[in-house]
């Protein structure tokens, strides 16, 4: 009778953290997709423009803007794999996702991704001062710049530095995401301690970037 009387507290518990999981999964993917679409602004919204108008040169671009390209395509790749994952789960029934393999994905994208966020985040610094000390120097680059952020719906009144600012943010999400749903995963689930992998191979490579950061600055 006592087996049965906790039966469904652990049933409800169970459906909850089943429920969770396909929460931050979803979350994951969302999130890095809206992520993505901050980096194509970031191109095309910004860079382009300023790039045709002539407001700034080549390399004073390039030491904005950085390596926001290979981010972008990183971050695609990335949101790709999640999708092919997912969608390969829900047509074999794995309605709790179950069998999608985040840790995976993550481990099998870390290379180009982590190299991509460490040659952006060890310079954004310097690139921030860049921009600030050109808006400084530039009347036209402050007007637009000013103007862009006012009346240009796409940027949600955001400025350039904001936009800026979105890998670092980015990337520090990466392993709290991951800590949310390693704990929500059953320990039965495939490649449950891939996702513990992945989170501490992203922490570690943030605490390399943090260090090479100090050295530069």
């Amino acid at each position: 009778m006592i087996g049965l009387r906790f039966a469904p507290l652990v049933c409800r518990k169970c459906g909850k953290r089943r429920s969770e999981r396909r929460e931050i999964i979803a979350e994951i993917v969302e999130t890095e997709a809206k992520y993505g679409r901050d980096l194509r602004i970031l191109l095309e919204e910004f860079e382009r423009p300023m790039r045709v108008a002539g407001l700034l040169s080549v390399d004073q671009l390039s030491g904005i803007f950085l390596n926001t390209e290979e981010l972008a395509t990183a971050s695609s790749a990335l949101v790709s794999r999640l999708r092919d994952a997912l969608e390969i789960a829900i047509e074999s029934g794995d309605e709790d996702l179950l069998t999608v393999n985040v840790g995976k994905v993550f481990l099998d994208a870390a290379p180009t991704m982590l190299h991509a966020f460490q040659s952006y985040c060890t310079r954004q610094g310097a690139a921030s001062l860049l921009l600030s000390n050109l808006e400084k120097e530039k009347e036209l680059l402050r007007v637009f710049l000013r103007v862009s952020q006012m009346e240009n719906a796409v940027l949600r009144r955001m400025n350039l530095n904001s936009f800026l600012m979105v890998p670092v943010q980015r990337v520090t999400k990466y392993p709290l995401l991951l800590g949310r749903l390693f704990k929500v995963t059953p320990p039965h689930a495939e490649g449950r301690e891939m996702i513990r992998q992945a989170q501490r191979k992203i922490e570690l490579h943030l605490e390399h970037m943090n260090a090479v950061r100090k050295l530069w600055s």
